[in-house]
């Protein structure tokens, strides 16, 4: 019996799709067949078997009647919708910068998810094996994998991009055409293993920086990959400090509303640990400019300005203080490796 999981960030648009094809309280008895909580939808840091996430594409293909569930979703699924996990990967600037950051992300998406590519004569062959292969309702996954795959590739590519081919290792079809039309290429079915193939010599495009995009860390995945929330009092605040950092509004009234207790109430439990506020503000505060500086190519004063320092001469000295480098330092020094 497989027991491999995958972040329930999978499910996203699933549920949405099925209430469309069948409605609402079809949704409820999908998820209830494969014994998964229906509140597990939208929310991160949980897992569930490939086994229930195929099986919950079977039962929502049979909810639909219709057999070609998973081609008729695929439109609709987009990388970018699984949250941090999808902007991570979708952070690079190149396309082996995504690829790159695929590979470091996988295991805070399903940990026996394994990705390939293959140089063969004048194609590259991009394989991804999911655990579920062989499983009822695998063949709408391998759909839906090989979907969320082509919004990955598809912007470091020029406009009206589409693969040399596609190859499933499911049985072939009686309606081969319905799957050719959804990916615009050659679809080749009974494959040994399912493969997006592309075309060596294509001319990749660097994908643009939106400015104001907030920047995903690997740290980001691996908190969230955690199994349970922090339990002492100072982990519980520099998680909520750590909250705040996102919006660049950190305050000691902020956090003690955020725990329904005054601020005196705040600065005394924090006292029974020897510590204080501020102190605990700087060193979050610094620990994610350290994960910044490593783990993304953002500039020193986006930095700064990110973390709310009014100048990167303010923000440079309280690095060097803590840390006993200057970020610029770190970074010459090879300590970091953007992405």
């Amino acid at each position: 019996m497989n027991q491999a999981l995958v972040s329930t960030t999978a499910l996203a648009g699933v549920p949405e799709f099925i209430e469309a094809t069948s409605g609402t309280a079809a949704v409820a008895k999908v998820f209830r067949a494969e014994d998964v909580p229906e509140s597990v939808v939208g929310r991160r840091g949980f897992f569930i078997t490939h086994r229930a996430f195929s099986g919950i594409l079977e039962q929502g293909a049979r909810a639909a009647g219709d057999p070609d569930f998973g081609l008729m979703m695929a439109p609709s699924l987009d990388i970018r919708t699984w949250g941090p996990f999808g902007a991570y990967v979708t952070a690079g600037h190149t396309f082996i910068g995504a690829l790159q950051r695929l590979m470091l992300a996988l295991p805070y998406h399903g940990a026996d998810d394994r990705m390939e590519m293959i140089a063969s004569g004048d194609e590259i062959h991009f394989h991804y094996d999911i655990p579920s292969s062989g499983m009822i309702g695998y063949r709408h996954y391998a759909v839906a994998a090989v979907r969320y795959v082509h919004t990955i590739v598809a912007p470091y590519f020029p406009p009206g991009w589409v693969p040399a081919r596609i190859e499933f290792d499911l049985p072939k079809t009686r309606k081969p055409s319905v799957y050719e039309d959804l990916f615009r290429c050659p679809v080749i079915f009974d494959a040994p293993r399912w493969a997006v193939v592309m075309r060596r010599g294509t001319e990749f495009v660097d994908k643009p920086v939106i400015a104001g995009t907030p920047a995903v860390t690997l740290s980001d995945l691996r908190r969230l990959a955690r199994p349970a929330a922090p339990t002492d009092f100072p982990a519980k605040i520099s998680e909520l400090i750590r909250l705040q950092l996102l919006d660049g509004m950190v305050s000691i009234d902020r956090t003690g509303a955020q725990l329904g207790i005054g601020v005196r109430t705040l600065q005394r439990r924090l006292g029974e640990h020897n510590l204080v506020f501020r102190d605990l503000v700087l060193r979050t505060r610094l620990e994610r400019a350290i994960e910044l500086l490593r783990e993304t190519d953002e500039r020193i004063t986006d930095i700064a300005t990110a973390l709310g320092y009014a100048t990167p001469a303010n923000f440079s000295r309280s690095f060097r203080r803590m840390f006993g480098a200057s970020p610029r330092e770190v970074r010459k020094a090879g300590l970091v490796a953007a992405l």
